[in-house]
């Protein structure tokens, strides 16, 4: 395993010695390590909802150029929105 040099500045330091002083964690490695993982996953899940928006994208493109959509003015929008909630009831 690699060894590197890290630059912590203060603040993040004394929440990891913090951590090191409660007894979470064992040592600054642990800390680190624990937040590597942390940002694998944020990472993870970011990459998750950009792949679900794109899906959605594609999909409500294909939508359109099929003619699948509903077409409503602003005088009738609110009416229409309602009679979307009241679909899912019926």
């Amino acid at each position: 395993m690699a060894t590197h040099n890290v630059f912590v500045p203060g603040p993040m330091e004394q929440t990891i010695e913090e951590l090191v002083q409660t007894g979470r964690y064992q040592n600054l490695s642990e800390v680190v390590r624990a937040g590597l993982r942390m940002l694998i996953d944020h990472e993870a899940q970011e990459q998750a909802r950009l792949e679900a928006l794109r899906t959605a994208a594609s999909i409500g493109i294909m939508q359109l150029n099929a003619g699948q959509f509903d077409e409503v003015d602003l005088d009738n929008l609110d009416e229409y929105l309602g009679s979307l909630g009241q679909a899912d009831k019926e």
